[in-house]
């Protein structure tokens, strides 16, 4: 994998959670981390659930369906980083081999 640069990275925020006008905490999480970090990197948000245009505060949020990789993939080609919880890498072993710096956040992990 070739090294990015940090000024031209582009993130991928994957929620498994709903992402809208009532979230749970996962959805919470994952929404305002994209708030967060997008002053500082370009931010793609994808809930599994159709975006609400309001939300979008300086990033982009889109819809894939859970399960279901091709839904993902042409937002994983267009990022070089894909952030997301443990999972999802259960879900989508896809991302293993997708070539991109991967992120598994630790919040609410899956006990195997």
């Amino acid at each position: 994998m070739k090294p990015v640069d940090t000024a031209a990275a582009r993130l991928l925020i994957i929620s498994h959670d709903i992402v809208g006008s009532a979230m749970a905490g996962p959805g919470i999480r994952y929404y305002q981390l994209a708030r967060a970090l997008a002053p500082h990197v370009p931010v793609t948000l994808a809930a599994p659930n159709p975006p609400d245009p309001a939300l979008a505060q300086g990033f982009s949020i889109v819809e894939y369906r859970r399960r279901d990789y091709a839904s993902l993939a042409p937002y994983v080609t267009e990022t070089d980083i894909c952030l997301f919880a443990s999972d999802v890498a259960d879900e989508l072993p896809q991302l293993a081999e997708a070539g991109r710096y991967l992120v598994v956040d630790g919040y609410d992990p899956l006990m195997a």
